[in-house]
């Protein structure tokens, strides 16, 4: 705790790979992914000392929308309802010096995902 270990990560990287296929709008990628993520937060946000002036605010978000991509001769990706779990780390809630990482932990079709971003996850 309070130190990055590539083995405790590559834990969550193997237990969030084990769902399987994570396709946006199925069971792995929209329930198990973000209920284990959120776990694993919860479980840092408890370690936090509040003496430290530390904070973990933690947030899921299920937004709908499109936008569009302009390779393949183009095409309009839309989604609906996807999950994103969203985590900030600041001192004493100041937003302006906030950590945030960013990474998806949906997966391209018949693959696990884990080297297109959830190794970032993890």
């Amino acid at each position: 705790p309070g130190v990055f270990s590539e083995a405790r990560a590559r834990v969550h990287l193997e237990q969030v790979c084990s769902y399987g296929l994570s396709t946006v709008g199925n069971h792995a990628n929209e329930v198990l992914t973000p209920k284990y993520i959120l776990s694993a937060l919860e479980a840092i946000q408890k370690e936090v000392d509040p003496a430290s002036g530390m904070m973990l605010e933690i947030d899921v978000q299920r937004p709908t929308g499109s936008f569009n991509l302009e390779f393949l001769q183009g095409f309009t990706h839309s989604y609906q309802n996807v999950t994103n779990v969203v985590a900030r780390l600041s001192h004493n809630g100041n937003h302006d010096s906030a950590l945030m990482v960013s990474a998806h932990f949906d997966s391209a079709l018949g693959t696990p995902g884990a080297s297109d971003d959830v190794v970032n996850v993890a």
